[in-house]
């Protein structure tokens, strides 16, 4: 985006108007992520006792497998649409390389 405006600005294209253009299209692409942080950050920790029963959940590790597996299975019902859309996203880069192939 930057690399564009200032393509253009050494193009001949006037200073004010291209940096004002590259900002408001900053802006647009970078809003929903800035949105996500402040949302995050006026999320509520949890409590101690809420803590303490993760704590308890997360010392087993047959209990740990099935609380994984139940939130797999609930992903759809705990997370927001934008949430499950990037978290599908994301987890594709955790996917196994594909095989290259042989000429």
């Amino acid at each position: 985006m930057l690399a564009e405006s200032l393509g253009a600005w050494f193009d001949g294209a006037d200073w004010d108007a291209t940096m004002s253009a590259f900002q408001q299209r900053r802006d647009e692409a970078m809003k929903p992520i800035y949105d996500a942080t402040l949302d995050f950050t006026r999320m509520r920790d949890i409590g101690p006792a809420e803590q303490n029963i993760l704590k308890a959940v997360f010392l087993s590790p047959s209990t740990t497998r099935a609380v994984a597996y139940g939130i797999v299975a609930q992903l759809a019902n705990l997370l927001p649409p934008a949430d499950q859309g990037r978290t599908a996203y994301i987890s594709r880069m955790f996917a196994p390389a594909a095989e290259p192939t042989k000429a």
